[in-house]
């Protein structure tokens, strides 16, 4: 199964280079990135992975172990060339910092003018009144509000 393969190649990137396994947890709020690492452990999106092909899923795994990695020898991580040192070594040589998953199944809100009724952006949680209140529409210059946004056939 895919799940158990990440996390053995997470483990194994580990043990290649003498680190503590990290804790791995598995998101269900997570939905601009695919993976995320600290110096504690590793999480990673269900609904980003869920859709994605299972090499880019390993790739993933290998991409967030190679930060915790680089956590625990330096204290700290970024996309430099510590980290692409890494990534060459668990045989990823042109590793990419960004995904470009297609996150479009995941928007369940839409901003809309007030007046016009156009939709202005998608985002995957509720808008917060706050957010709301405090800007207007650049077609109107009305009010926002929001809607729950129309699920395309297939996603």
């Amino acid at each position: 199964m895919l799940h158990e393969r990440m996390v053995e190649s997470i483990l194994g990137a580990c043990k290649q280079f003498g680190v503590p396994s990290p804790s791995i947890q598995w998101s269900n709020r997570m939905t601009r990135a695919a993976g995320t690492a600290s110096k504690k452990g590793i999480k990673l999106s269900i609904p980003l992975l869920r859709t994605a092909s299972d090499d880019f899923c390993i790739e993933v795994a290998i991409h967030e172990a190679a930060h915790y990695i680089d956590f625990k020898f330096r204290g700290k991580s970024d996309h430099g060339h510590e980290w692409r040192k890494l990534m060459t070594i668990l045989g990823y040589p042109n590793a990419e910092r960004c995904h470009t998953l297609d996150r479009s199944h995941l928007h369940r809100y839409e901003i809309i003018c007030r007046t016009c009724k156009k939709s202005l952006a998608k985002y995957t949680r509720e808008p917060a009144a706050s957010f709301l209140s405090r800007r207007r529409s650049a077609c109107c210059h009305a009010e926002l509000g929001f809607k729950k946004a129309s699920i395309e056939a297939g996603h």
